[in-house]
């Protein structure tokens, strides 16, 4: 049951990363490297804080998107945190980040809380789904 489970999701994922809004699925191309807390300004070309006014939602994802790409998923998360705190897409990255720091029961709390503010997350019901179907679910007897 588990290897049907994991194949359809196997299909499903690369469809889901295409729909949580980036459009691309490929890594991105690393940017200028900032301190802590930090992300780059494309137009005044310098590195600001993440709760700088002149930031968009969308530079900001697209740092954090950059960062954990990098395994920078601590840096990661001091962006995240520049964001609403109940966005759904903020929330699926903190699971996202969560869980490739070795958290996997908090990282499930911050998929469940993803959904539970956007019950159309794909992303996030992907991600929740993985850890359930991973060896690491049986661990924590998550199933």
């Amino acid at each position: 049951m588990r290897v049907m489970f994991a194949s359809i999701l196997s299909l499903v994922l690369p469809i889901a990363a295409f729909a949580a809004g980036s459009g691309n699925t490929s890594p991105p191309k690393p940017v200028v490297k900032c301190e802590d807390g930090q992300v780059y300004e494309k137009k005044s070309k310098t590195c600001v804080d993440a709760k700088d006014s002149r930031l968009t939602p969308d530079d900001r994802y697209q740092a954090v998107r950059v960062l954990a790409y990098a395994g920078a998923y601590e840096d990661a998360q001091v962006v995240l945190a520049a964001m609403p705190e109940y966005d759904d897409r903020r929330l699926t990255y903190m699971g996202f980040t969560t869980r490739k720091m070795g958290d996997l029961s908090g990282s499930m709390t911050f998929y469940a809380r993803a959904i539970e503010a956007n019950p159309a997350n794909i992303l996030a019901r992907s991600y929740l789904c993985l850890l359930y179907t991973s060896d690491a679910a049986d661990d924590m007897q998550c199933v």
